[in-house]
């Protein structure tokens, strides 16, 4: 099944609360709370919106959840999209890195943003 997870790319983003985070942007009750489903469809004008706001393509907004019906060999293309729940959000990560290692932490950040 595919679907949009768009939660977890909020939370990579550095955003502790969802809710506000897509409430400040303007969205109501009722979508915030379609949005957080993990739903299968989403409007064209929200995805390009989101993907514009947190710095990220479509394929990072979506996640692949296989069937166990029909299982795909490992080197299918839909296999880049599984996700293994939310990912450590940055803020987290760096929260485990010793003080005198986070500018060399930061310098390696900066450093993979410049690669693109």
């Amino acid at each position: 099944m595919l679907r949009y997870n768009i939660e977890r790319m909020i939370l990579m983003r550095g955003h502790t609360d969802p809710k506000s985070y897509l409430k400040r942007m303007g969205y109501t009750r009722y979508v915030i709370s379609h949005l957080l489903a993990k739903p299968r469809h989403l409007d064209i004008t929200y995805l390009e919106r989101f993907c514009h706001e947190l710095r990220c393509t479509p394929n990072e907004l979506m996640e692949w959840i296989p069937s166990e019906s029909e299982p795909i060999e490992d080197n299918h293309p839909l296999t880049k999209l599984r996700r293994n729940g939310l990912s450590t959000p940055v803020y987290s990560a760096l929260l485990s890195v010793p003080a005198e290692k986070l500018d060399e932490a930061v310098a390696y950040l900066q450093q993979l943003g410049e690669k693109e």
